[in-house]
């Protein structure tokens, strides 16, 4: 997979403040990883091993974009919900 570079501008023409881009990109990157992952908990259920709840549930291909690019372009692309928290309020 070729690797692009993002500029942090890009970034910054959503929001001014790169600490909260950093916090939303990740909880989106976490959230996309979490549906991808496997129920280890199945085990328990009667599968023997994690190669056996992959055959069954997973429809995983190896060669789609990492969780964290795809949470960046989806946060580059205002396809990302989010409020700005405003921390003058109190």
């Amino acid at each position: 997979m070729k690797v692009n570079v993002l500029p942090f501008h890009a970034m910054y023409d959503i929001n001014d403040n790169m600490y909260e881009n950093v916090i939303i990109i990740s909880k989106k990157s976490k959230e996309i990883i979490s549906k991808n992952s496997i129920d280890l908990n199945k085990i328990e259920e009667g599968f023997d091993s994690t190669d056996e709840i992959a055959e069954e549930e997973l429809d995983f291909d190896p060669n789609q974009k990492k969780a964290i690019v795809t949470a960046t372009s989806d946060f580059i692309d205002n396809k990302i919900e989010w409020n700005k928290i405003d921390r003058e309020k109190k």
